[in-house]
């Protein structure tokens, strides 16, 4: 729950409860008002929320806060960082003491965003060359590699938007660039999603259209069907597509 204090303190409550429903404790933090919750990540009995300003209040833009409730004990801290204007948060995960912030700005390359949780230090890194535009569509952590695995769409011709697959190392560097090819020119691929099936072979599925049917900016549309593929060793295989009017039942989607 939210308790506004004045016009520029809120305090936000926490609480936590028993299975039968009975309060075990109640914690409040405070926060400038005009802040909220983007997103949030729960890893075993530690909260990881991420705090940024409300696009319509004036002054505050500018800064993000990661908070961290350690839910057994009830105990907060928290970091403030600097953050651009008119971020368009697309993925926070937390891992161990880092925390990994993926988002998107407008006209601009897309950027990964990683926090030191214990000292506080932030390292921002760029996704694509400056002057390039970029959007991440999402990533996921490798923590047994100590990497991460993201996809961005990026136009490459007036009306034709590609996909890359990025491997990224937690030091911010960019191990390698992969477009995920569609085999042809006349599809490009939307809502990739990543799965790592073993540490040497990643699964994607995504959605595809017909080339330069995207919205402005590359905003989504309409799709024609699911694609899938592999990547093994860092190799594109298994490329498969399925349209929509193909799906009689469930069972043609496995």
């Amino acid at each position: 729950s939210v308790e506004t204090v004045n016009d520029s303190l809120t305090k936000w409550y926490f609480s936590l409860y028993d299975q039968n429903l009975h309060p075990i404790w109640v914690k409040s933090i405070p926060m400038r008002t005009g802040m909220e919750v983007r997103d949030y990540y729960l890893e075993h009995e530690m909260l990881t929320l991420l705090f940024l300003a409300n696009e319509k209040v004036k002054g505050i833009t500018g800064f993000e806060m990661i908070v961290r409730l350690d839910c057994k004990s009830g105990k907060f801290s928290g970091s403030r960082h600097s953050l651009g204007g008119n971020v368009i948060p697309v993925e926070f995960l937390v891992s161990q003491d880092h925390a990994y912030l993926g988002y998107n700005l407008k006209n601009e390359p897309a950027h990964l965003q990683i926090i030191d949780l214990e000292s506080g230090k932030v390292a921002d890194y760029p996704l694509t060359s400056s002057g390039t535009m970029s959007n991440l569509t999402g990533f996921i952590l490798d923590t047994l590699n100590s990497t991460l695995y993201a996809t961005i769409r990026k136009p490459v011709l007036k009306k034709h938007i590609v996909c890359d697959l990025l491997k990224i190392n937690f030091a911010g560097t960019i191990l390698s660039e992969t477009e995920i090819s569609t085999v042809s020119p006349l599809w490009e691929i939307r809502n990739p999603q990543l799965i790592l099936v073993t540490p040497d072979e990643l699964l994607v599925i995504a959605t595809y259209s017909v080339s330069g049917t995207s919205g402005k900016n590359g905003s989504f549309t309409s799709s024609s069907g699911f694609f899938t593929c592999s990547f093994r060793n860092g190799i594109q295989t298994d490329i498969h597509f399925m349209n929509f009017l193909d799906l009689k039942n469930f069972q043609n989607i496995v």
